[in-house]
């Protein structure tokens, strides 16, 4: 019997500690994880706590009127699977200033799926769903509020100024660790979050889903002297009417670095559909994935008046519809030619675009390109890069292979008024209708290159070097200088490696000009009088410079000066033989 009612003891106690493990998830609507780190219940329907403390919600809110959290109080909230909802027009879920924070975490599984994420929410608000106010008209603007988010869904809230679910309106701090933005809506700038005059942003986590902006930023805005991390946070599908489909930094002092992150299907109408950089800010990208986005300028990325360095970023099937498939930049106008853009170790490919379907390299300013891969992009010009008036790229230690042209510059295209100096670098298997591999208009320079393999339907297979131009004031020549060791070989084409165009001028010191690096020069070039590729593939004739391999053409004596001189020597020779004859054959006669 002893061992009877042991044994039932022992199957009650059993039972009780199952009881006790599963309650937290049965009775989670009542009890907060939380509760043992001190929180305790939220008992009202139509407000939310004020002082400082930490709180766990009981059953859902809904708010007819502002709630403030003000002074030094510090309110930490859980959502616990219920819903925080705005009822009344024109107010917000709660506005914080001077030194107050509001903390929002979510312990429970219970609450509305968003995305595969299932959690309570803050929804419903006809303005802006957290305000931080900007306490520089008290002169305390080193006192600003603080938001932390680590849990629960911000959704459905639509402002009619500035930032759809958050607006930091200064010297505010947002920090965010989990949790979920989605189909928030901003009239004016930031779909999702707003943040200006010397604010932190710190998106450590979460993501942000479908939020939308009729101006900048469709899910995050940082202006003038905003500082923005990101680290391992996910933007999918938000949008802009204007720049940067998923984050928009400008201003000067707007700095913004990526360290980690996701960014797929966002879409900008204008510039940037993954992240945009205007106007004296900066940019540095250390580590990201940026595919599927879709813009007018830059699909992926777009540099502009700005400062950027992208190290280690992995740009792929993006669209632009005008230029830059996968990134743009275009400089600082003032001063001119001043660095916006350093690409470190790039990997971008499967892109598309009608000019750059890789990249697109704007006017005024420099940009530098190290390493990495450009591949498999599609353009009109300038399949794999596109070097635009005025832009000036310095490229090197890079491979450009697998890209097309429908027109030229499979490879890469430098168009008339650009500076470009290419280095050390493969241009392989690229393919266009003509210049399959590069395609050059203006001030060039390349050494220690190898261009092979690649095509041309109908025109040059490997290097282009366009005709000069004139337009009605000016004439402009094509001004190619090339050095080092230089192979040319392989490509395919009416004429398969090089073609130089009347008018271009090429000032050649290559050493290692391949046996095979065939140079075919136009019918017309016969006036030229500035050719020179290489130190031993050339012989000079009548004043030219001659290319000794590759397609010949007919030599004429054109130099009528040279002529005339001749001409006149023997006349004058002629005329003094004839006035000393006498005295020249009586020298002989005496001499015999």
């Amino acid at each position: 019997m002893k061992r009877i009612i042991n044994c039932f003891v022992s199957i009650a106690l059993i039972l009780i500690i199952c009881l006790s493990f599963g309650s937290k998830s049965i009775f989670a609507d009542v009890n907060c994880e939380l509760k043992e780190e001190g929180f305790i219940p939220w008992t009202s329907g139509d407000s939310l706590p004020a002082k400082s403390g930490k709180y766990y919600l009981t059953q859902d809110i809904n708010l007819n009127e502002i709630q403030y959290i003000s002074g030094d109080n510090d309110v930490s909230i859980c959502l616990n699977g219920f819903n925080i909802k705005q009822n009344a027009g024109h107010s917000e879920v709660v506005i914080l200033d001077m030194n107050a924070t509001l903390s929002v975490y979510d312990c429970t599984e219970k609450g509305q799926a968003h995305e595969n994420y299932v959690a309570g929410k803050i929804s419903g608000g006809s303005n802006s769903c957290i305000r931080l106010l900007d306490n520089v008209i008290t002169e305390e603007a080193d006192k600003g509020a603080t938001f932390n988010l680590y849990g629960g869904i911000i959704c459905d809230n639509n402002s009619i100024e500035y930032g759809g679910a958050l607006c930091i309106e200064g010297h505010g701090t947002f920090n965010m660790y989990g949790g979920l933005f989605t189909n928030n809506t901003a009239y004016k700038c930031g779909g999702a979050v707003y943040a200006a005059e010397s604010s932190d942003v710190r998106l450590l986590g979460g993501a942000f889903t479908n939020n939308n902006t009729n101006q900048d930023g469709g899910a995050v805005y940082l202006y003038t002297g905003t500082t923005g991390f990101v680290d391992g946070t996910t933007f999918i599908n938000n949008s802009s009417i204007y720049d940067g489909g998923a984050i928009y930094g400008e201003a000067v002092d707007t700095f913004i670095q990526i360290d980690s992150g996701t960014f797929k299907q966002n879409r900008a109408k204008s510039g940037g559909g993954a992240v945009a950089i205007f106007t004296q800010g900066t940019l540095v990208i250390n580590d990201a994935e940026i595919f599927e986005n879709e813009a007018t300028y830059g699909g992926g990325i777009w540099v502009r008046k700005a400062y950027a360095t992208i190290n280690d970023v992995h740009i792929f099937n993006n669209k632009a519809t005008e230029s830059g498939g996968g990134l743009q930049a275009q400089g600082i106008d003032m001063p001119f030619q001043k660095t916006c853009l350093t690409l470190k170790n790039a990997h971008i490919e499967n892109n598309e675009a009608p000019l750059g379907g890789g990249i697109f390299i704007g006017g005024t300013g420099k940009i530098y390109i190290e390493g990495g891969l450009v591949e498999n992009n599609v353009a009109d010009n300038g399949g794999g890069l596109y070097v635009g008036t005025l832009g000036y790229g310095i490229i090197s230690k890079i491979e450009i292979k697998n890209n097309e042209a429908r027109n030229a510059g499979g490879g890469v295209y430098c168009q008339r008024g650009s500076k470009s100096f290419l280095n050390d670098f493969n241009i392989t298997n690229n393919s266009a209708l003509t210049a399959g591999g590069l395609y050059v208009d203006d001030d060039f320079v390349m050494s220690n290159m190898n261009i092979s393999n690649n095509s041309a339907s109908d025109g040059v297979g490997g290097v282009l070097i366009a005709p000069a131009d004139y337009d009605g004031e000016s004439y402009y020549s094509s001004i190619i200088k090339m050095d080092g060791n230089l192979y040319i070989y392989d490509n395919e084409g009416k004429y398969p490696n090089m073609y130089i165009f009347k008018g271009s001028i090429v000032n050649g010191t290559a050493d290692g000009l391949s046996e095979d690096a065939k140079i075919g020069l136009s019918i017309e070039e016969k006036d030229l009088t500035s050719v020179l590729v290489g130190k031993y593939d050339y012989k000079k004739a009548n004043g030219e410079y001659l290319i000794t391999k590759g397609d010949s053409y007919p030599v004429k004596n054109t130099n009528v000066i040279l002529i005339i001189i001749i001409v006149i020597a023997v006349l004058v020779i002629a005329s003094l033989l004839f006035v000393f004859r006498k005295k020249l054959f009586k020298k002989a006669g005496q001499e015999a």
